[in-house]
């Protein structure tokens, strides 16, 4: 069987001032075009320069300065609560109607309506 791809994945993690860690991530594939190609070779030549390279960025070299942020999870939005009587189901308000001497709660659902329980 001859291999004609390689693939490759490298990460490097350094930990940062504030305790907290930057992680660089990245895959790379190449193609075999000879047969005289070691498949097994140029995965360790790609390891190599790859990783090499990242942790040269990733030190503040290169066109990155060292000025990469570190992802945060963003701030949660603060949503307002919904009306008292409002349906999930469809994410609209209920409308209050009354007729007759009795009230009840329901809003437009396409030609009918849904009722609130």
């Amino acid at each position: 069987m001859r291999v004609s791809t390689v693939s490759i994945s490298v990460r490097y993690s350094k930990q940062l001032a504030d305790a907290s860690y930057k992680t660089v991530e990245l895959g790379l594939e190449a193609s075999l075009t000879s047969n005289t190609e070691d498949w097994q070779e140029g995965q360790r030549t790609l390891y190599t320069q790859l990783g090499d390279q990242i942790r040269f960025v990733f030190n503040g070299n290169g066109s990155g300065n060292g000025t990469a942020k570190v992802a945060q999870e963003p701030a949660k939005a603060e949503l307002p609560e919904p009306p008292a009587h409002f349906c999930q189901q469809h994410r609209t308000p209920f409308v209050k109607f009354s007729k007759n001497g009795r009230s009840w709660w329901s809003h437009k659902l396409g030609n009918g309506w849904c009722r609130e329980a």
